[in-house]
């Protein structure tokens, strides 16, 4: 399992690892109902992206779709209708984007972006792979590809997250889930917290900009 790489709390936190699936078996079953976000449950998702900002809270894996079709689906989804960017992290913590001045690093806008950074597991997309060799580059750097998203999209995800887990977030040290679609929604399910699998799960495309056909 990849570990969490604890960071200045100017600078981003790497998530730990997105990439493996989490263990499905034993299972309850999944709400049929999933969380939809409210402003309420931003609101506190905010609160939880703070925390996680500055170390504190649980370690969250989320794991994308073994099948390569599916990863390139939901990547391209996550580029046009979330507003995920690609990044490259130096050893040192720094960040190079996907534009900006060659060599500069990229200084992360926390009223825009997420610090909650999640580094790819598992296996590749194509176009994420050839972006990141493009990053590098570029700035003629090396590093670990990431995944930056917007700040309101975490702010969704970790408030639904919390509304499904409940009291339980507190307490957490570990959160994992996965993402799926459903009935043509892309929700967040398998959640799992210290190992122990909840029902429910997280719709996240209500996340998504307005007119988006996910």
């Amino acid at each position: 399992m990849a570990q969490v790489k604890p960071l200045a709390a100017s600078q981003p936190r790497l998530a730990a690892r997105p990439g493996a699936a989490p263990p499905a078996s034993n299972a309850p079953p999944v709400s049929t109902a999933p969380v939809v976000p409210t402003r309420a449950t931003r609101r506190e998702g905010r609160t939880l992206l703070r925390l996680l900002e500055y170390g504190k809270g649980p370690a969250i894996e989320i794991a994308w779709p073994e099948a390569a079709g599916a990863r390139d689906r939901l990547y391209r989804q996550f580029r046009s209708c979330f507003g995920m960017r690609n990044a490259v992290m130096t050893a040192a913590g720094k960040l190079f984007g996907e534009s900006g001045a060659p060599g500069a690093p990229w200084d992360l806008n926390l009223d825009r972006y997420s610090g909650f950074v999640r580094y790819p597991a598992g296996r590749e997309v194509a176009a994420e792979r050839d972006r990141a060799r493009a990053i590098s580059a570029r700035h003629g750097v090396e590093g670990r590809l990431v995944r930056v998203f917007p700040r309101n999209v975490d702010a969704a995800l970790l408030g639904g997250l919390n509304q499904v887990v409940g009291g339980a977030y507190g307490d957490a040290r570990n959160i994992t889930a996965r993402y799926r679609r459903r009935q043509g929604r892309l929700v967040l399910e398998a959640i799992r917290v210290n190992g122990r699998a909840l029902a429910g799960a997280v719709d996240v495309g209500a996340a998504a900009r307005r007119g988006c056909a996910l």
